[in-house]
């Protein structure tokens, strides 16, 4: 069967923009354009839906346009400015949508020859920067989300990077638009900068909150397939160093659980999951907290952001940085060293495999401080080099916004106290980056993740509609 794995997926819409009236005036202008479009459609990664409208170039196909978006469900539009075209070929085909339009601004080639240009017809075949700037102004009019992507179609790195990167950030807004986050429990009493109105989160992102009670995964446990044991049993084995004192039954009530939380994943169709119990964990749920922060650095190995204290806020920045970097953990500041001006930032509890090279270490402890219940620790040992936070806030008129920063996880000591954490140094002064942080007004957790995504994330903010502080660089 295979464990499971949610690979997000993007609905792009395309089409290619023009003036009608040019086609019987320049004989095989139109053919040059479609040509070049099919070009730039090649250079589309792979794993995405495309939905193609084909040449705009009047009213009727415009509308026609717009209802293939419309029932495509559509996360991103690429329009093509192929050759000039009127701005009436374009705000038909969005009309309705919320889908934010990057406009391509691609040349045919690097450079026009002038010296072969010498027809009016040949020029208009390789122009298309002319027409692109009344496109933004149109949508910038309409406060529309867009974006422009520039360059060439042939021999041009940068513009199948662009192209690639806005796919991703779709990606995005995918997995959040056709999601769904299981709540197990509540958010930690007086955690106040942890609250969410579910129906707000619901209205901007388009993601569903499913809450979850600890009996469904008990019952889950006891309906576990051997199949889907067998196959928990050798993914612990084979990602965990397990050098702490097991019993046989306490690793198969790990293996079960991890097991029915998969099964619940796969029923309830989970996207990610914010967890938190403060209840009595001595009776019958004693087997299901104790190994909870294994079972969920599975989880989120396999694809689905957990994020601990029951945070939801947290949980969807985990989950657009696993889409955009392969990785996310939960993360908070946890020191300063005004000394060595840099930072340890991390959290207890589970964390993703993708910011180690190595196997976590499991410790196990008696108590989980701040909270109720017992059980295991596992610290991720943080790759050195750069490292991207992400923070998604609201502020005083109720709007989300984004906070991002990036740094450098750098050698140095660290605490070995069974929690993941980092020593981070950033491109500006630690003190300066805390007082910057702390204005800019996020929760006391963000999503860390290895690598330097602040561009991606700049894109991403374009897609979801999101304002976006960047902190640092």
């Amino acid at each position: 069967m295979g464990l499971y794995i949610r690979k997000p997926y993007a609905v792009i819409g395309i089409f290619c923009i023009g003036l009608n009236t040019y086609w019987s005036q320049f004989q095989g202008l139109r053919e040059a354009v479609m040509d070049h479009y099919g070009k730039i459609k090649g250079l589309l990664p792979e794993d995405i839906h495309v939905t193609d409208a084909g040449l705009v170039d009047n009213y009727t196909a415009a509308a026609e346009a717009n209802r293939t978006f419309v029932e495509a469900g559509v996360d991103l539009i690429f329009c093509y400015c192929a050759t000039y075209s009127p701005s009436s070929n374009v705000l038909p085909v969005i009309h309705g949508l919320s889908a934010p339009v990057i406009v391509l601004n691609l040349q045919p080639e690097r450079s026009v020859d002038c010296s072969q240009t010498n027809t009016i017809g040949t020029w208009l075949g390789t122009l298309s920067c002319a027409g692109a700037p009344e496109v933004t102004a149109v949508l910038k009019k309409k406060n529309a989300s867009y974006g422009v992507v520039t360059g060439a179609i042939a021999g041009d790195p940068h513009v199948i990077s662009e192209l690639h990167a806005w796919c991703r950030s779709a990606a995005v807004a995918a997995r959040l638009k056709r999601g769904r986050i299981g709540m197990i429990g509540h958010p930690f009493n007086g955690m106040m900068d942890l609250y969410v109105d579910e129906t707000k989160i619901y209205n901007q992102f388009g993601i569903y909150t499913e809450f979850l009670e600890l009996h469904q995964i008990k019952n889950a446990m006891g309906e576990v397939t051997g199949e889907l044991l067998e196959e928990c049993r050798q993914f612990i084995k084979d990602h965990f160093a397990l050098t702490v004192s097991q019993n046989a039954r306490e690793f198969e009530e790990l293996c079960k659980v991890t097991a029915a939380m998969i099964s619940l994943i796969r029923e309830q169709d989970l996207d990610a999951v914010a967890f938190h119990y403060a209840g009595e964990t001595q009776g019958e749920y004693k087997d299901i907290i104790g190994p909870m922060n294994i079972v969920f650095s599975a989880l989120i190995a396999l694809g689905i952001p957990c994020c601990v204290e029951g945070d939801i806020k947290t949980t969807i920045a985990m989950l657009i940085t696993k889409v955009l970097a392969g990785c996310c953990a939960t993360a908070e500041l946890y020191s300063m060293d005004l000394e060595n001006d840099t930072c340890l930032i991390g959290h207890s509890g589970s964390s993703d495999f993708a910011l180690s090279d190595e196997k976590p270490v499991l410790k196990e402890s008696e108590v989980f401080h701040g909270k109720s219940g017992k059980g295991y620790l596992t610290q991720f040992l943080v790759k050195k080099g750069p490292v991207t936070l992400l923070a998604l806030s609201e502020d005083g008129e109720g709007k989300y916004r984004l906070i991002a920063a990036e740094g450098e996880s750098i050698p140095g000591d660290i605490l070995m106290l069974g929690d993941t954490n980092a020593r981070v140094r950033f491109p500006i002064p630690v003190r300066e980056f805390m007082d910057r942080w702390c204005m800019a007004g996020p929760s006391h957790h963000s999503s860390m993740a290895v690598g330097s995504w602040v561009d991606m994330i700049r894109k991403t903010a374009v897609v979801l509609g999101l304002e976006l502080e960047v902190i640092c660089p």
